[in-house]
């Protein structure tokens, strides 16, 4: 079970989202955070690391939103819906870039792969809290 899904437990009001439809995306979104944030350590400590600029940039700026994301799915379950999706859709945008550079990279920079591996669960997991919050409206 999510470590979110304890936190999101309460009684629902009539019209609040589902709390547990959303403890897989704040696992996933701080699990990558987690992710990226080491990836981009270990690139910055790479010989060459200036190779690996784009890298570094999308696994910072992914970190960032992920963790916001996990934050702000937290606060439910009285959310501003469109404020809500506009969050997970650049949270999902953001991973599936970050996935994609590090897959790019996986065969010269083993590590990277841990990384698009979070990134893609993350992108999943936002996904389904999409459908959810856009079936909600």
């Amino acid at each position: 079970m999510p470590h979110a899904s304890v936190l999101l437990r309460h009684d629902q009001a009539p019209g609040v989202l589902d709390p547990q439809a959303f403890a897989m995306c704040i696992d996933a979104a701080f699990k990558a955070a987690q992710a990226c944030m080491a990836c981009s350590d270990i690139c910055l400590a790479v010989e060459d690391a200036r190779l690996l600029i784009k890298c570094v940039r999308l696994n910072s700026d992914c970190a960032d939103l992920c963790v916001a994301t996990g934050w702000m799915l937290s606060r439910e379950p009285h959310p501003d819906r469109e404020t809500m999706q506009r969050q997970i859709e650049a949270c999902a945008k953001a991973c599936q870039e970050t996935a994609a550079e590090c897959e790019r990279l996986a065969t010269l920079y083993p590590h990277t792969k841990v990384c698009a591996a979070a990134c893609k669960r993350c992108v999943a997991a936002c996904l389904d809290a999409l459908r959810l919050v856009c079936r909600g409206r």
